[in-house]
């Protein structure tokens, strides 16, 4: 990713819903059918900030979405990504071709968030309402409540190959296979580019840059695998904006053409000062007026304690744009 774009994660307030859940109880607990994706072109503009539908889930609830490839869950309080060798598309690759990708989960691995007397929060009031509100439709409009995209154009899987990629905040059809989702209104399109391999490691998290004793880990993503190059990413919800600098985006290929993205990585730097602008506002709790870096411990912080570096897992599957 260059020039320095922004590209805007919008979380939703599947992340404040799940601190509103905590004012009242506390506590800390904690489909991908292969197809062809086609990209569209065009130009938009707005506002990166806008506002999205909320989806929340109380603290003892688990949730479990399961895909043909990946399957997310909750699980004794924790969420985990798994894979399913025996769906991968075995197909060799022909001429690369554009295909896009939903994120059907997300889970932050690192760092983790703390409430006051509560304690640790990052499953139950974190990664389970992000989890919700990507895979399902809580005010029955026809469209999951939230959507990320990954659009190549092309998808070029050769060891080496290189092309075009797009990251847009969406709305989805939450009916439709593959999914038909559009650009979010008043977000805009974030044209990147994308190197692929066809083994090793694309990326891997720094073992120097992780709190001790977090289960599960933040994964690593292997080949064949594609990555991105660092560029400034901005994780914003209705309610705040969270600035990360040098963020790269990752994930494995299931088949060629691939049918399924997983050992998703987002990897990328939160200075302190970005995390002290990130003000909670309009949350209904009592965390309304506190920055984000409350909820972080300062003993998490990396790079000469100027900030946190954070380590996002996600899975996507096929989708239309």
């Amino acid at each position: 990713m260059t020039g320095g774009k922004t590209l805007n994660l919008i979380l939703t307030g599947g992340f404040l819903g799940g601190l509103a859940a905590l004012g009242a109880c506390g506590g800390d607990d904690g489909g991908g059918a292969e197809g062809t994706a086609t990209v569209t072109a065009g130009s938009s503009s707005g506002d990166s900030g806008s506002a999205t539908q909320s989806t929340t889930m109380s603290t003892s609830e688990s949730a479990t979405m399961t895909t043909t490839e990946a399957d997310t869950s909750s699980s004794g309080g924790q969420t985990t990504m798994t894979t399913d060798p025996t769906e991968a598309d075995s197909s060799s690759g022909g001429t690369p071709a554009a295909a896009a990708f939903r994120f059907n989960s997300v889970a932050v691995r690192d760092p983790h968030f703390f409430a006051p007397i509560v304690g640790d929060v990052t499953e139950g009031s974190v990664n389970m309402p992000l989890n919700m509100a990507l895979n399902a439709d809580g005010d029955g409009d026809g469209l999951f409540d939230l959507g990320f995209i990954l659009a190549f154009d092309p998808l070029d899987q050769s060891d080496g190959g290189t092309g075009a990629v797009t990251f847009a905040n969406v709305q989805c059809n939450d009916a439709a296979d593959p999914t038909m989702c559009t650009l979010r209104p008043m977000t805009q399109e974030y044209p990147t580019t994308y190197t692929s391999q066809a083994d090793g490691t694309c990326q891997a998290p720094n073992p120097d840059y992780l709190g001790p004793g977090y289960d599960p880990t933040p994964q690593s993503t292997t080949g064949p695998c594609f990555v991105t190059a660092g560029t400034s990413v901005s994780i914003a919800t209705s309610s705040f904006a969270l600035p990360m600098e040098n963020a790269t985006v990752a994930a494995r290929y299931v088949g060629d053409p691939a049918g399924n993205l997983v050992e998703g990585s987002i990897i990328g730097f939160v200075s302190q000062a970005a995390a002290d602008s990130a003000i909670l506002m309009g949350t209904g709790t009592p965390f309304d007026g506190m920055p984000v870096s409350a909820l972080l411990h300062d003993d998490a912080k990396d790079d000469g304690d100027t900030g946190w570096w954070f380590h996002i897992d996600f899975t996507a599957v096929p989708a239309t744009y």
